[in-house]
């Protein structure tokens, strides 16, 4: 509902995050019609460097997520791409991030490899994908990543928390070491050495646009419906603005990414490299949007005056305004900062709750006013002190939008969309055949004769014809019906039906047998890729 062209998800086992919630192919029989009714493509993450013994696994995976109807798979592995482009060339592929493709040479292999798209390596700037793009025209379509999370090594090619503790980042189990606090051994300096900014490039995207990329895409790993509604939000009212185009909803996205997720954010390289600090050695998470100034405090309270509106259960954070890195030469040789205090917010040790009351005086309040003096409660074990930075970190106000756009009333059924061809045979008798097709040809087919007549006004062969066959519930099979021959002709519904009824229950019978021995044909044989 937020405006989102395409989602991209990850497939359970085969993903570059492999430690979050990802989806099940259950869970895509169910998502892929959702997401289709939505208006929405979906794109299947099987984006990590494969084992040899796991190849037959993933091609059994991605010829069900074929016969599903993904819109395309993302993958990292050349391996795996020369299979699925072997056995099955009309799979759509897009290649991932973890590629590095940065280079003209780079989106030309690419295209030569079977890619249609290619997300390119996050360090370019506008002018480079410019290049690129002149370079390779329409030989393959560029996609950049335009805000989330950025990795502190090129494209994520990170060997760091392999390195720690051997989970690898390019099989999916990043550890996320870079988060981490660290000392400099070599002199007096410590912080989040290697926490990356959240990249936001939503005052570039007309650069981005110019440069000829064909898609813009956000990092949304292990974050939640508000953080993407408000990002995709804020992309959306920001292409519309580059392309001179109508924006929908009036809300201030940027300051609902405040509430929902975000770190400081850097533009990175988009307008040219090093312009910019890109690391924050004072936090490596979510802080949220700054409310005021702890003025006065006791057990279970403090007294502050918000500078923005607040609602009743919104999530407050209170921080001690001490920065807890050590720079040199910035800051010199005396020590400011602590490194036991950089641990504690790595490990979360902050006072952080749900707002449950505040009064206004000695008036309880639900919502209050930007300048409001406030008394909160805070819960009885804090340790809150004045001079304490309030930030609100999550908005009531801003999950109550989010259950208004995504709210959906029951499951939809889920539907393989097919395309059906009905032909009218002239007689006598008249002959109806209808065949299932799907992208590599004819699944099922029924034929029926039936006594027609010339209807005494306008027909209406095609139309009951489109709308008898496009649903074929027992099935599920969601059709596009096409129409072929003379519709000049009165069939009654009754044998319509009939005919209807046999094709549903071929498909029924036949569509376990077919999808089997897709992917059978879809595995690579013992002695190589060769079909």
């Amino acid at each position: 509902g937020a405006g989102a062209d395409a989602v991209y998800l990850g497939l359970k086992g085969f993903n570059a995050r492999a430690r979050a919630e990802n989806f099940t192919l259950e869970d895509l029989r169910e998502l892929v019609p959702l997401a289709r009714t939505s208006g929405m493509r979906v794109l299947v993450a099987t984006n990590v460097v494969l084992k040899q013994e796991e190849l037959p696994l993933i091609m059994d995976a991605i010829a069900e997520l074929d016969w599903i109807g993904v819109h395309a798979l993302i993958i990292q592995d050349l391996g795996l791409a020369r299979t699925i482009r072997e056995r099955m060339p009309w799979m759509r592929m897009h290649a991932s991030t973890q590629l590095a493709v940065h280079n003209e040479d780079g989106a030309v292999f690419a295209a030569d490899m079977g890619f249609k798209r290619v997300v390119l390596a996050r360090e370019l700037t506008a002018r480079d994908i410019s290049r690129i793009k002149e370079a390779v025209g329409d030989r393959i379509e560029l996609e950049v990543f335009c805000h989330g999370s950025l990795c502190y090594s090129y494209s994520g090619l990170c060997f760091f928390s392999g390195a720690e503790d051997a989970r690898s980042g390019n099989r999916g189990e990043c550890a996320y070491t870079c988060r981490k606090p660290y000392r400099i051994v070599s002199e007096p300096g410590y912080g989040f050495l290697f926490s990356m900014k959240d990249l936001a490039t939503s005052d570039h995207v007309d650069a981005l646009l110019g440069a000829g990329v064909s898609a813009l895409k956000i990092e949304g790993r292990k974050k939640d419906a508000q953080y993407v509604a408000s990002s995709v939000g804020l992309y959306k009212q920001a292409r519309d603005r580059a392309l001179g185009e109508a924006s929908g909803a009036a809300r201030n996205f940027s300051e609902d990414l405040k509430s929902s997720y975000q770190r400081d954010t850097t533009s990175f390289f988009v307008k040219g490299r090093y312009h910019e600090n890109v690391i924050d050695l004072d936090n490596a998470g979510h802080r949220g949007t700054r409310i005021g100034v702890v003025q006065s405090a006791g057990k279970g309270w403090m007294e502050v005056t918000t500078s923005e509106p607040l609602d009743l259960f919104d999530g407050l954070r209170v921080d001690s305004p001490d920065q807890v890195y050590h720079a040199l030469p910035q800051q010199g040789q005396n020590l400011r900062g602590s490194v036991k205090k950089a641990q504690a917010k790595y490990e979360n040790e902050i006072c952080q709750f749900s707002l449950r009351e505040m009064q206004k005086g000695s008036k309880r309040m639900t919502t209050a006013l930007a300048g409001d003096h406030l008394r909160i409660q805070i819960p009885s074990d804090a340790r809150v002190k004045e001079g304490d930075v309030v930030f609100r970190v999550r908005s009531n106000e801003l999950k109550r939008y989010v259950d208004s756009i995504s709210s959906e009333s029951g499951r939809l059924r889920s539907l393989y969309l097919m395309r059906m061809l009905v032909s009218i045979q002239d007689g006598p008798p008249l002959q109806l055949r209808a065949s299932l097709f799907d992208h590599s040809g004819e699944i099922v087919s029924a034929s029926i004769q039936t006594e027609a007549s010339r209807p005494r006004g306008t027909s209406t062969l095609a139309q009951d014809l489109r709308e008898t066959f496009a649903l074929l519930g027992d099935a599920g099979v969601e059709c596009d019906v096409e129409v072929e021959g003379d519709p000049e002709w009165f069939v009654p519904r009754s044998k319509i039906k009939e005919l209807k009824r046999m094709l549903s229950s071929q498909a029924l019978q036949s569509m376990p047998a077919i999808l089997t021995e897709r992917k059978r044909a879809a595995r690579p044989s013992s002695k190589g890729n060769a079909p």
